[in-house]
């Protein structure tokens, strides 16, 4: 039975399953962790003469 069968059987089914995925989605990105300053290594070129 192939995946497009089976959601089209499991309608309800298949609702739960997106509407998990996209609370589990919301969850995750609400606790990524980003900081307002990142710590950024500068590229330094130094010149010898």
């Amino acid at each position: 039975m192939s995946i497009v069968a089976l959601c089209i059987k499991r309608q309800i089914g298949t609702t739960l399953i997106v509407i998990g995925m996209m609370i589990a989605g919301a969850i995750g990105y609400w606790l990524l962790p980003v900081s307002d300053l990142p710590n950024v290594d500068l590229p330094v070129i130094q010149v010898q003469a």
